[in-house]
């Protein structure tokens, strides 16, 4: 499960997920709506701002911020070139670039310190181990502006077994609640893409696909704390879905 992933993604997965995303994703408008009302309230001059969007998938959530708040600078950064492709598409102009680059290729380059005043991600870090996390927060920490505020939309791992039932529940149950409201989506093709035969194997899907390496929640706002973020919280949840992040 990847809202941008940090490596290729073939024509037809990157169709099936921009496709499918607000459907497959719990409560992602919401979390989308939650993220863009905290930058609004972060900054009180919402102008002549630098973005950075990691793992940005088809742009989507640039272009949110950027349709209420146009007078800023963004950096989309994706390791794919199918989804950077839909990106271009989705969200462009004079004040928009982009770069195709894995997490690890991101964590290893040069760091440009002070750079941006918000850095976002959505759906994307899960990808990396938590150590790949560590080196990926600590390198945001150096390239935010003092000031600067960071947020991350992302699968965490529940803490028990417990825990994991009932999040992969509401999971499932939040699907076919959106598909019986008569959301349109091709959910064949999407079922395919996650060798799923129908909705409820999504979740245990996404679990052992090797791709994917959800950390806890609270082991991450630790991480955040110990890096030097001030201000960490998590902002919202919804099973095994959350925003969290801090200011620098």
């Amino acid at each position: 499960m990847a809202e941008a992933g940090t490596g290729p993604w073939a024509e037809d997965q990157a169709d099936s997920y921009v496709k499918s995303a607000n459907i497959v994703v719990a409560e992602r408008k919401r979390f989308l709506r939650i993220m863009l009302d905290i930058f609004g309230y972060r900054f009180a001059n919402r102008e002549g701002l630098g973005l950075l969007d990691l793992g940005c998938g088809d742009g989507s959530i640039s272009k949110l911020i950027a349709d209420r708040y146009s007078n800023n600078d963004f950096l989309l950064v994706d390791g794919s070139e199918a989804m950077l492709q839909r990106a271009r598409r989705n969200f462009s102009g004079p004040r928009v670039s982009y770069r195709r680059q894995t997490f690890e290729e991101y964590i290893n380059s040069p760091a440009q310190d002070q750079a941006y005043n918000f850095i976002y991600s959505g759906i994307a870090i899960h990808h990396l181990d938590f150590i790949g996390k560590l080196q990926l927060y600590a390198k945001v920490f150096r390239e935010l502006k003092f000031g600067g505020l960071f947020l991350n939309f992302d699968m965490v791992l529940p803490p028990s077994e417990d825990s994991e039932r009932w999040e992969f529940r509401m999971w499932s149950d939040w699907m076919k609640e959106e598909l019986a409201r008569g959301t349109e989506i091709d959910m064949g093709s999407f079922l395919r893409l996650q060798n799923a035969a129908k909705v409820e194997d999504i979740p245990g899907n996404a679990k052992l696909k090797s791709e994917n390496k959800p950390s806890g929640l609270f082991d991450q706002l630790q991480l955040l704390t110990r890096i030097g973020f001030r201000d960490v919280d998590c902002f919202y949840k919804f099973g095994v879905f959350t925003l969290f992040g801090g200011t620098k």
